[in-house]
């Protein structure tokens, strides 16, 4: 368990998808007609600030309201990541930057490096004090790759507005790029189901929302049955007498004006379109979710992870659910209390500075991520870990987790009545504080 934690540690601070609202703006001009996506962003001036560690002299860089990289020894400099919206039914062909003139900030500054990640669960004797950087920087971005939300096709990369030569200590900066993102035909997302909520979370999320419009909005969605809100547990749970159950939360709901459900794992268990070839499994290309075949080790997506997943791309695509909870432990050492189970997603020391320490940690994290995030197989490789990152891929660099959640999930992590009651208790008790 210690393991577990401290990669978790680990991994958060690795991942770098800043939500920031900043004052660096974007004016966006999609033109259609030669398939080009063109995006303005202007810098302020980049604020110098010196410090003196042990006699050298250390320059940090910022731009206000931008994050900074820390990559292992290499300079800390200000970045942009930028979110941008591909029309439907397209890919990326090619990717231009220009930008403006080259403003000379002076020469002659050792920028800080970026350090090692140390665990807040040892003591690392080593020193770890703020170095200077040996190597220079004159990228003007870096692709991050594509990826879909909702059937909303999201290109993600990084600008770099500051240069650094580390030969001279000289540091320039352009106070506006330019970004021509050129597309060309794709296939339409088969997940994209429309949804008006789904519209306006994206145009919240990229920098470019003026491309939903070549997105259809389908007005008054019509679902044989709509459940919002579902629970997933086993029939036990759903059928307990303890003074509360989770027919009650089911119930408060309801009157709060949200449709719900309760659907039991023996369901989605004996139900086939659940199962790795049926219409929601992995193994199925005409599943909407579907990314790339299955090659071996067929078990593992036919599970009952899988299956509650493939069930949950159901409820997502013809119930128009958005919360799941799942109802039920994951306790793997007593396989009766092991309702719901986890979905491990594999992490490792790859790619991050931990030179420090005498041996590599790796571990597969528990995680519900799985649930919520219904593109592709999380095993592109099909070994026996799921989300490895793409040096970890055995068949192609390729990141195997989905990180946008189609549904928001959370979970009742209880194994008998009496907890469930508990749980159902507390949660009606703050909803009405």
């Amino acid at each position: 368990m210690k393991n577990i934690y401290k990669i978790l540690i680990l991994l958060s601070i690795t991942i770098l998808i800043s939500t920031n609202t900043t004052n660096v703006f974007g004016s966006q001009n999609q033109k259609s007609f030669d398939n080009k996506i063109i995006l303005d962003f202007s810098f302020s001036k980049p604020v110098i600030e010196k410090s003196n560690v042990d006699g050298n002299i250390i320059t940090s860089v910022t731009i206000q309201d931008l994050p900074n990289t820390h990559d292992l020894r290499k300079p800390v400099l200000p970045v942009k990541p930028v979110r941008i919206l591909l029309p439907q039914g397209t890919d990326v062909n090619n990717i231009e930057i220009s930008h403006s003139e080259e403003i000379l900030v002076g020469s002659g500054f050792n920028i800080q490096a970026g350090g090692y990640v140390v665990p807040v669960s040892e003591i690392v004797k080593e020193d770890n004090k703020p170095i200077i950087a040996k190597s220079s920087s004159d990228l003007l971005y870096s692709y991050i790759g594509v990826y879909t939300f909702r059937g909303f096709s999201i290109l993600h990369l990084n600008l770099y507005p500051i240069q650094y030569d580390a030969s001279n200590g000289k540091i320039s900066y352009y106070n506006s790029m330019k970004l021509i993102v050129e597309t060309k035909n794709g296939e339409i997302n088969k997940a994209f189901r429309g949804n008006s909520d789904d519209f306006e979370i994206v145009k919240n999320l990229v920098d470019n929302p003026d491309a939903l419009q070549t997105y259809e909005i389908v007005e008054n969605m019509a679902y044989n049955e709509n459940y919002k809100y579902i629970i997933i547990t086993n029939n036990d749970l759903k059928n307990s007498d303890e003074d509360y159950t989770f027919q009650d939360l089911i119930d408060f709901k309801i009157a709060d004006g949200i449709s719900a459900k309760i659907v039991t794992t023996e369901e989605i268990m004996s139900d086939p379109d659940f199962e790795v070839d049926g219409a929601w499994g992995d193994a199925n290309a005409a599943n909407p979710f579907y990314e790339s075949e299955i090659t071996g080790n067929i078990e593992f997506f036919n599970n009952k992870s899988a299956r509650i997943r493939n069930f949950i791309r159901y409820a997502y695509t013809e119930l128009g659910t958005e919360y799941v909870l799942l109802g039920g432990d994951a306790d793997v050492a007593v396989e009766s209390d092991n309702i719901i189970p986890l979905r491990g997603l594999f992490a490792n020391e790859s790619g991050l500075p931990l030179n420090l320490l005498t041996s590599e940690e790796q571990d597969d994290i528990p995680s519900d991520v799985y649930y919520a995030c219904l593109d592709g197989n999380f095993n592109y490789d099909c070994d026996g870990h799921f989300g490895e990152s793409p040096d970890r891929n055995s068949v192609a660099e390729i990141d195997e987790a989905d990180l946008y959640a189609e549904v928001w999930i959370g979970r009742c992590c209880a194994d008998s009545d009496e907890e469930v009651s508990n749980f159902v208790m507390k949660t009606l008790n703050y909803a009405q504080l």
